[in-house]
């Protein structure tokens, strides 16, 4: 194929997002997403237990945090996508029966040192799971939670040969996204240097799956998401390819690829 996936940092309210469609359809194609994928199945016994006030920057919708947090946990999440946080409010509710509080912040990561809380925003534990700025601006993020927490600090980051922010890439042959890439969190560990470097990094292998109406719909998704709407040529080879790859399979209309991620952690003052 002509034109190669441009591996670019993805953000819900980008132009990138908007070609496909709104905020909020991006954000309920990936809640439905999560919820289909064994994303938390698989690395909530890795990120273990949270405990006491856990601060949660890009929370999503607690896709992962939500399964970690202990009885009594205070979780202050930090995210300013509406339909996430939307999403959000609607966990008060169950989550309130294990005696967990919920804070919706929404407000984004580079301002919170603008939070107007008494005393700043403080936690017993800061995480970051799955969001762009944890190897785009490593170094930064970094700063601005280690001031918040002065506890343990997770980071989840992708790790596979893949582009990080297109989360169902692995479904297409390389030739359409560009082949290999560095894995995200070895950007995230150059960004961090020798001096921040986390105290210990496991990886696990989870699988991406998400469920759409009709093939028809798959090949949209495709198509737009690798932007190559306007290429007739392109969007036709992207159509025979996905056609062929979904007559084997006897998925339906649901795609999944293999994924890994890996999770840092900084245990402060240990």
């Amino acid at each position: 194929m002509r034109q190669a996936f441009k591996n670019t940092s993805w953000h819900w309210d980008s132009d990138a997002a908007r070609k496909v469609g709104d905020a909020p359809d991006h954000a309920r194609l990936y809640l439905r997403m999560m919820d289909e994928s064994d994303y938390a199945e698989r690395l909530a016994p890795v990120v273990g237990t949270l405990a006491g006030a856990v601060l949660d920057i890009g929370a999503g919708a607690g896709s992962l945090t939500r399964h970690c947090l202990a009885p009594g946990a205070h979780w202050l999440a930090v995210e300013p996508n509406p339909e996430m946080g939307r999403a959000l409010e609607s966990l008060r509710a169950p989550l309130s029966g294990r005696g967990v509080r919920v804070d919706w912040i929404p407000s984004r990561w580079e301002d919170l040192n603008r939070e107007s809380r008494p005393g700043g925003l403080k936690a017993d534990c800061a995480v970051a799971f799955n969001m762009g700025a944890t190897h785009h601006e490593a170094d930064r993020l970094y700063d601005v939670m280690r001031a918040c927490s002065p506890g343990t600090m997770i980071w989840v980051v992708p790790a596979q040969e893949a582009p990080s922010s297109f989360c169902l890439a692995g479904y297409l042959p390389e030739e359409f996204w560009g082949g290999a890439c560095v894995p995200a969190y070895q950007k995230t560990l150059e960004q961090l240097g020798a001096g921040r470097r986390p105290d210990q990094i496991e990886l696990v292998d989870w699988t991406c799956r998400s469920s759409f109406a009709s093939r028809n719909e798959v090949m949209t998704y495709f198509i737009d998401r690798l932007d190559v709407s306007g290429d007739v040529a392109a969007a036709a080879e992207l159509r025979a390819v996905l056609a062929r790859k979904l007559e084997r399979e006897s998925a339906g209309n649901r795609v999944s690829c293999s994924k890994r991620s890996a999770v840092l952690f900084w245990r402060f003052g240990q």
